[in-house]
């Protein structure tokens, strides 16, 4: 069973589980038809808020639940409520759950973390108010149960096809857009880990032969600097950038800043996950040529901020190119 089958993880959790030999159940909102490719799923549409919609789906049980949308502490105990009728289960959380010496997370200003950050980092106080809070929240009431195997899977910038927030088309509208030169603050050296949606779900349909309950970062086995995602989108599309960096302090506003850029590195430790016999679908350069193919289709004549609102939700233009060429002049 997945449920939120036709977002980003969910298809990549989909297909996973199809090309594993599972039979697969999925739950996703009305409005959001499955790629052509998943045919063999079969579909319950409905609200996961709705403990109604939630009980059919798992009304005749599942050998395996990956639930990719839950993000607070109703969506844990609805999944507990049906805890005998699931074999295991394994729940998508996030690096937003994180805090740092100083006690600031992602929700916060310039947070410092250690290089990785290992399971085992101090989190942010559980409640239902923040993403961060109702994610640590979420972890809680189903770890703490002990009802049935639980696995945690806490990502970083999740890519993948299907995105709703795709960094990577910062880059490849740029190359549409016939821009050859390409600011970058620090020189591109920020890294913010990958978390390809490909490994996600190989890491979770893992999850799910585990007899345990425990806690992964789920992230690429590789964690590129912007540079390095640069070149690789480029290398994808037969492109050539002239990299200009940046100095922080130079740019006036958001010119030189990308989705990737942090103030301190995000670099999650995976080697738990790998400990357990855990092996990466892919590293982040080899998903790069599906993802770019994806987006492009995705976008065709349509206006990008409607496929990716996530991402133009960002407070600043992020194609200000008359911005970016007075900072080159």
């Amino acid at each position: 069973m997945v449920l939120g089958v036709s977002g980003q993880i969910g298809t990549a959790v989909a297909r996973r589980m199809l090309a594993e030999g599972w039979s697969v159940r999925g739950l996703h909102q009305p409005g959001a038809p499955l790629p052509g490719d998943l045919g063999a799923v079969e579909v319950v549409i409905g609200d996961r808020n709705d403990d109604t919609v939630l009980a059919r789906v798992l009304g005749r049980g599942a050998d395996g639940v990956v639930d990719t949308i839950a993000y607070k502490s109703a969506h844990a105990h609805q999944l507990l409520a049906r805890a005998g009728d699931l074999g295991a289960l394994a729940v998508v959380s996030s690096v937003a759950v994180y805090a740092d010496d100083r006690g600031h997370s992602m929700d916060r200003p310039e947070p410092t973390f250690p290089v990785p950050i290992a399971e085992s980092q101090t989190l942010v106080a559980a409640d239902d108010m923040t993403y961060g809070g109702r994610k640590v929240y979420l972890e809680n009431v189903l770890l703490d149960a002990g009802k049935l195997p639980v696995t945690v899977l806490r990502p970083a910038a999740v890519c993948g096809p299907g995105s709703r927030h795709l960094r990577e088309w910062w880059l490849i509208k740029r190359v549409l857009d016939g821009r050859t030169i390409l600011p970058l603050k620090d020189g591109g050296r920020s890294r913010f880990h990958p978390s390809s949606t490909c490994n996600i779900a190989a890491l979770a349909v893992h999850s799910l032969g585990l007899t345990s309950s425990q806690v992964f970062n789920a992230a690429d086995p590789d964690c590129p600097a912007v540079l390095d995602i640069a070149t690789c989108v480029a290398s994808a599309m037969s492109h050539d950038w002239r990299i200009i960096p940046v100095p922080r302090g130079q740019s006036a506003g958001a010119t030189g800043d990308t989705p990737w850029t942090t103030e301190h590195p995000i670099v999650l430790d995976t080697s738990r996950a790998v400990s357990t016999g855990y092996i990466p679908a892919s590293t982040y350069a080899d998903a790069v040529p599906a993802l770019v193919e994806a987006a492009i289709n995705e976008v065709g004549q349509r206006d990008w901020r409607d496929v990716y609102p996530a991402l133009a939700a960002y407070p600043a233009d992020q194609f200000d190119y008359p911005a970016e060429d007075r900072l080159l002049r």
